[in-house]
């Protein structure tokens, strides 16, 4: 007999056009009929779950027990699958909240008039081990800023120049800060503002495992940091375009602070607004290190966009 999901065949069935494909298959094992029942669901079929017997007949109680542990192992199978894409590592976009008055950054900021805002462009490691800040400030003047700097024994400005909207401060920051211990994760910097009181950082990890590390080390330095968004890879839209953190990942560390300090510097404006020997001594190196450096960015950042270009 023979119903939409469950094949029955039995050796005295000579009408169909298996039958002796299925006499043949069971020669010498004492089968007198056999069950197929498909493992899976309306949208895949993973396999059938056969069974044999010696009786001649199989009876509808037979076929829905076989029937509910088809359904048992197509459930098990889908739930390991579920449970292999969770604990897989992905890469993850986060944005982190830091409430921390003392830090330099956030403790400067507090310092200037309320509607003051402040954009982290660059985060590169300096001689000495500080780290050295790109930072945009608006809506207050370098004169505020100089008296606020001298005043912290964390943070030194190493110099100013006028923007658009503002003016950029470069400052020289003792760590740890938020971002010297997401460097140590391998964290891509997307974005970071200081507005409120808050520090708000955006970025990347190449690896979702490491987010709960990564926050725990940030609360045992700033006990008031807040994960407030992780996406990761699998929740996105599939899109054929290629992100900044795939862009990014063949530059080293050293390569994208570099590169970043190279852009947000003016080095490839027209008329360069910095030289190379200048971005040098900011990271505290030789022209000649920094140069290749930022030549070895600049191919490998060029050779990802046109490899995805030719493969379009």
């Amino acid at each position: 007999m023979t119903d939409d999901s469950v094949a029955v065949a039995t050796v005295d069935d000579e009408t169909e056009p298996w039958s002796d494909a299925w006499a043949a298959a069971t020669t010498g094992f004492d089968f007198e009929a056999g069950i197929g029942v498909p493992i899976g669901d309306d949208r895949v079929q993973f396999g059938v779950l056969g069974a044999y017997t010696a009786t001649t007949s199989i009876d509808d109680d037979q076929i829905d027990l076989l029937r509910e542990f088809a359904r048992l192992i197509s459930y098990t199978i889908r739930t390991d699958e579920w449970t292999e894409s969770l604990i897989a590592e992905e890469p993850v976009t986060l944005e982190i909240e830091i409430d921390a008055p003392t830090e330099p950054l956030l403790a400067f900021a507090s310092h200037l008039p309320a509607d003051a805002a402040l954009t982290i462009h660059s985060v590169a490691e300096h001689k000495d081990g500080k780290l050295l800040y790109a930072v945009e400030i608006t809506g207050a003047v370098p004169d505020d800023c100089r008296e606020h700097v001298t005043a912290s024994d964390y943070l030194e400005l190493y110099d100013t120049t006028e923007t658009a909207d503002g003016h950029e401060c470069r400052f020289l920051v003792t760590p740890p800060t938020p971002e010297s211990i997401a460097r140590d994760y391998g964290m891509q910097f997307e974005t970071i503002t200081i507005d409120d009181g808050l520090r708000t950082i955006t970025g990347y990890l190449s690896t979702d495992s490491a987010v709960p590390n990564l926050l725990a080390d940030l609360r045992s330095t700033f006990e008031h940091t807040t994960l407030t968004r992780v996406t990761s890879a699998m929740t996105q839209p599939r899109a054929t375009t290629t992100t900044t953190a795939q862009l990014l990942d063949p530059l080293t560390t050293r390569q994208r602070e570099i590169l970043s300090q190279a852009y947000y510097d003016g080095y490839f404006e027209e008329p360069r607004a910095i030289n190379a020997t200048e971005l040098a001594d900011r990271f505290g190196i030789a022209r000649a290190t920094f140069t290749q450096h930022l030549r070895t960015a600049q191919r490998k950042l060029f050779g990802t966009i046109f490899s995805q270009e030719g493969r379009q």
